[in-house]
């Protein structure tokens, strides 16, 4: 019995440290999202590309991480094609 009652303690101790993971992560993950957003704006509102380009390129790599490809994709082609229109050759490499 004793034994149980360890093991039930330990599996609480690490749900709770795994879970804290898991929050600062999305919390982070959040936060850059915003960030890239605000970067999209500014670059609209400017009327520079590259920084709007560097802007979706950013989403598209939060989106990434969180695992969806399908906006990960879509983030990656409208930074490409800003970088094109840019001819910023290594924005549009590492956006494809």
């Amino acid at each position: 019995m004793k034994i149980n009652a360890t093991i039930f303690i330990l599996f609480v101790i690490i749900t709770l440290l795994h879970g804290n993971t898991i929050y600062a992560q999305a919390s982070s993950n959040t936060q850059n999202i915003q960030k890239a957003s605000k970067k999209i704006k500014e670059g609209f509102r400017k009327k520079e590309d590259k920084i709007a380009a560097e802007g979706f390129y950013d989403l598209g790599e939060e989106y990434y991480i969180k695992g969806d490809f399908k906006k990960s994709e879509e983030y990656y082609n409208k930074a490409k094609e800003l970088y094109v229109n840019e001819k910023n050759d290594d924005g549009v490499s590492k956006s494809s």
